[in-house]
């Protein structure tokens, strides 16, 4: 049997269990072609606006077409970038396929770009890979959540139930406001919730201040906690020990 013989024997095979020839799905599928895995860019890539980007995903075998769109984060849209119907034997080749274009979305992180599988038994479920949108002269790494800030004060310092404590902490890089609470370890709660203070009402240079008044029964290991805030997310919390005393009748 000659080689090129072999190979259409190979390739009729093929499509009689519902695969396709040269990464192309069969117009006779009977199973739903498999998720897609992308290949570019990859997780969280700044993209720069406006300009030609290409994205690539493996080809699935048992596909013969494609849809794509993007995600676009602010407002929900899929439309603007939807490209449907993609015919795998336009975009794919050596087992990959992709598609170019201009994308222009706000500038923030976590937009998505997303491609499913199509033959005749059926679709894939969507993939998603995220991105970020910059503009042309962004400086890298500027769409990031800020740093964790870093506790002064008080340090393991026992305090009076429902006294009034001043927290200090170092300015976060890129912050714009801070969260806090406290972690009530009698019962596992966060009480005195603060979320989103304005940097420049609590900071002035070279620290950040927070007067509160601690309503916590008496134990030892309760704690305090700061995390910090800007557009693009927030960073992980500090957690800082803040031991609570019994009031004695010298104290009332």
């Amino acid at each position: 049997m000659s080689i090129r013989f072999a190979s259409l024997s190979v390739c009729l095979l093929t499509v009689l269990v519902g695969a396709g020839c040269a990464g192309f799905g069969s117009d006779q599928a009977t199973i739903a072609p498999a998720l897609p895995i992308n290949v570019s860019p990859i997780e969280a890539t700044d993209i720069k606006v406006n300009t030609e980007t290409r994205f690539v995903w493996q080809a699935v075998p048992t596909a013969t077409h494609y849809d794509f769109h993007i995600f676009n984060r602010q407002s929900g849209d899929i439309e603007r970038h939807f490209m449907r119907n993609l015919k795998a034997r336009n975009v794919c080749n050596g087992g990959e396929c992709s598609v170019a274009m201009v994308v222009a979305l706000p500038f923030m992180r976590d937009h998505a770009w997303r491609v499913r599988a199509i033959n005749s038994a059926g679709q894939s479920e969507w993939n998603r890979t995220r991105f970020n949108m910059v503009s042309a002269n962004e400086t890298p790494g500027l769409l990031d959540p800020p740093v964790e800030p870093i506790p002064l004060g008080p340090q393991n310092a026992a305090v009076l139930p429902n006294s009034q404590v001043e927290f200090i902490w170092l300015p976060a890089d890129k912050a714009i406001s801070y969260d806090f609470h406290f972690y009530n370890v009698t019962d596992g709660s966060m009480t005195s919730v603060v979320n989103d203070v304005p940097s420049k009402t609590v900071c002035n240079g070279s620290d950040c201040r927070l007067t509160m008044v601690v309503a916590l029964p008496p134990a030892p290991n309760h704690a305090w906690r700061v995390r910090s805030v800007n557009e693009h997310g927030r960073s992980s919390w500090t957690r800082t020990i803040l031991p609570v005393q019994e009031r004695l009748p010298t104290d009332q």
